[in-house]
């Protein structure tokens, strides 16, 4: 049965993922979830609201809307502020790893593992949920490495 599930969702993906879905002027294949995941971190970098909202899904959308009017609401909820505002300043420009969890099909793309790495070690995370065909933006996460390899893999989808 778990098998059956894996392949099930395993096809979904993969099948989500065929080339040509693409969003606006920037040609990011939302099909791809390591696309997406640069896309959503080069927005949050260049403090972007405005692209990350157009990446985000519906909740993150609303929230995004809510900031796109009052921008006091930037620096008053600090979102370009703490560790996940460290985390992106750090990354290298590279998607490391994407994993799976099976329960929700939530999608989750490293991109930020700190020097001398150990299982304790926390991890930047970008998480992304699939909605109409495309990955959407849900948060930047800081899970640990042992905790996040518990999810099933999944292959590179840009090859």
């Amino acid at each position: 049965m778990k098998k059956l599930l894996i392949l099930s969702i395993a096809l979904s993906i993969i099948w989500s993922c065929t080339p040509g879905k693409k969003l606006g002027k920037n040609n990011i294949d939302r099909t791809s979830p390591e696309a997406t995941a640069i896309a959503i971190l080069d927005a949050y970098k260049s403090k972007d609201i405005v692209q990350l909202k157009e990446l985000s899904n519906q909740e993150n959308t609303k929230v995004l809307e809510q900031l796109i009017l009052d921008s006091t609401l930037i620096e008053t909820r600090g979102v370009f502020d703490g560790w996940r505002w460290a985390y992106v300043n750090q990354w290298d420009g590279t998607i490391k790893d994407v994993r799976i969890e099976l329960e929700s099909r939530r999608i989750y793309a490293v991109f930020y593992e700190p020097p001398n790495v150990t299982p304790q070690s926390e991890l930047g995370v970008v998480a992304m949920d699939l909605e109409g065909g495309v990955w959407c933006f849900v948060d930047i996460l800081s899970p640990d490495k042992q905790s996040y390899e518990t999810l099933y893999k999944v292959e590179s989808m840009n090859n």
